[in-house]
């Protein structure tokens, strides 16, 4: 899908065309930071992606990532250097971070666009075989008036 479609919703029509357009503006500044490689694999689409916390889903810019990380770099460049690769303007949320042995939730906002970021890794990866290397990412974006993030 066009990365400028990221955040057109048919049904939303009261979202004003600043707000489509700084949703469009911040799914493409992601879908182009995604560290690339032989082995990566990005999907762009409007879809749900899971909340942070419980078992809601929301609805924006879905950016998916899958890849494998190598010996030098066990851990996704998604969870070790992306945040800081972004440009001006993003800023890391520290009351959106959930970090485990294997998986690494957090959240990035841009103005009042909230990203989600949750990527998994070795054995957190169920389609992949023990040893691989295989990770996945889902980076779901949405505009939040506000900041307001909804609670579960």
């Amino acid at each position: 899908m066009p990365l400028g479609a990221c955040g057109a919703d048919a049904d939303e029509t009261s979202r004003s065309s600043d707000t489509a357009t700084d949703l469009d503006a911040a799914c493409a500044e992601i879908a182009a930071a995604v560290p690339r490689g032989d082995d990566v694999e990005i999907e762009v689409s409007n879809d749900s992606f899971p909340a942070f916390v419980g078992s809601g889903q929301r609805f924006g810019c879905v950016v998916q990532v899958a890849g494998r990380t190598t010996p030098e770099q066990p851990v996704p460049a998604l969870v070790t250097t992306f945040a800081e690769s972004l440009g001006p303007g993003w800023e890391t949320d520290n009351a959106l971070i959930a970090d485990g042995p294997s998986e690494t939730v957090y959240g990035l906002w841009r103005d009042e666009v909230l990203c989600l970021v949750r990527v998994r890794w070795g054995d957190r990866v169920p389609s992949a075989p023990p040893g691989s290397g295989a990770y996945e990412g889902t980076i779901g974006c949405e505009h939040l008036p506000a900041r307001q993030v909804p609670q579960p």
